[in-house]
């Protein structure tokens, strides 16, 4: 079983910033990411730069999911989508 990290920050930016240093600690490894301080808690399984599962515990799908976007498109995706959790 695969362990849960929790990311606990209401700050967008820092939040980011948080997921991406996991990212890039954890390479070649499966990702499962619970985002905490934000209006709505989020769910990300990603692998390097796919975020595979990006979601509000409600099931509301946050990102497009594509596979191996640029880091700046990644940052991006997880800014767009943590901004409309956060709403």
């Amino acid at each position: 079983m695969n362990n849960i990290i929790n990311v606990k920050n209401n700050d967008i930016t820092m939040a980011v910033k948080d997921i991406n240093k996991l990212r890039l600690s954890n390479k070649n490894k499966w990702l499962f990411i619970e985002v905490d301080g934000l209006k709505e808690k989020v769910l990300i399984k990603g692998f390097g730069t796919w975020l595979q599962i990006f979601k509000t515990v409600d099931g509301r799908h946050l990102g497009d999911g594509c596979m191996d976007q640029s880091v700046s498109a990644y940052k991006k995706e997880l800014t767009n989508g943590l901004s409309t959790a956060n709403k």
